[in-house]
């Protein structure tokens, strides 16, 4: 009989939730969404790379520079509000 490879450890690593059943607290579509905007944010104008010398907004001459944690959350929180 040939040996057969555990597949839990890798499921349960990639979450596939037809297994494991609905494990923790469910997220809506629109939270994932704001959280995946705000990741992209903070890597275009707060993430310094060192091949670009800076920030990608700074290389796209959006930006003049890095923005400071404060500062995104302000410009974020300015565009909710109006």
């Amino acid at each position: 009989m040939a040996p057969t490879a555990l597949t839990d450890p890798a499921e349960r690593f990639n979450f596939v939730p037809e297994r494991f059943g609905d494990v923790g607290r469910p997220r809506s579509a629109h939270r994932n969404r704001q959280q995946a905007l705000v990741n992209v944010a903070y890597y275009n104008f707060c993430w310094m790379h060192g091949s670009l010398n800076g920030t990608p907004a700074m290389a796209a001459k959006v930006a003049s520079h890095p923005w400071s944690i404060e500062e995104l959350y302000e410009r974020v929180m300015a565009t909710v509000e109006a």
